[in-house]
């Protein structure tokens, strides 16, 4: 395919899904996972031992690192696509040979495939860095029966070592 065309609107659970994939894909959230779980193992081996006050203090600590996060993470997904604008109306998308074009209301941008960071396929959706704190999220549902083509596209257009893929 030379073109592919896809319509994005994106829901707080696409956001919620791209926070929870931004943060427990790298190391410190994978050692904040094990930090938390740690924490709840050394409370379940010490308990009796120790007293009621350290005991809870290791569950604080685990509860804060397994559960206030995700917690945090679906309420700020909820309240930042609820407050953006930008998350309001359609995101249009076309890839094609020259890079990545997005139009939204009478806006326009192109990136070309060399000016992309990385292009990470989760579960959910594809997110597309183009700076290490700007990403455009690109939801499974909106893109159909293209993914195949899409991830070609991606294959075809950036170095290997761009494309990440998690299926």
């Amino acid at each position: 395919m030379e073109e592919i065309k896809v319509e994005v609107k994106i829901n707080a659970g696409d956001m919620y899904n791209f926070f929870m994939y931004h943060t427990y894909s790298r190391p410190s959230g994978i050692l904040s996972i094990l930090f938390g779980l740690g924490m709840l193992g050394l409370m379940v081996y010490t308990y009796g031992q120790i007293s009621i006050g350290q005991s809870t203090i290791y569950l604080l600590f685990s509860i804060f690192f397994l559960v206030f996060n995700p917690i945090s993470f679906y309420l700020k997904a909820q309240q930042q696509v609820k407050a953006s604008p930008m998350f309001q109306e359609p995101i249009y998308y076309v890839f094609n040979k020259e890079g990545i074009t997005t139009m939204q209301n009478k806006e326009s941008a192109t990136v070309k495939w060399e000016d992309i960071q990385t292009a990470q396929f989760s579960k959910r959706s594809i997110i597309v860095y183009v700076s290490r704190v700007r990403a455009n999220i690109i939801p499974k549902q909106a893109i159909g029966d293209s993914y195949a083509d899409l991830i070609d596209m991606f294959k075809r257009n950036l170095e290997p070592s761009k494309v990440k893929i998690k299926n």
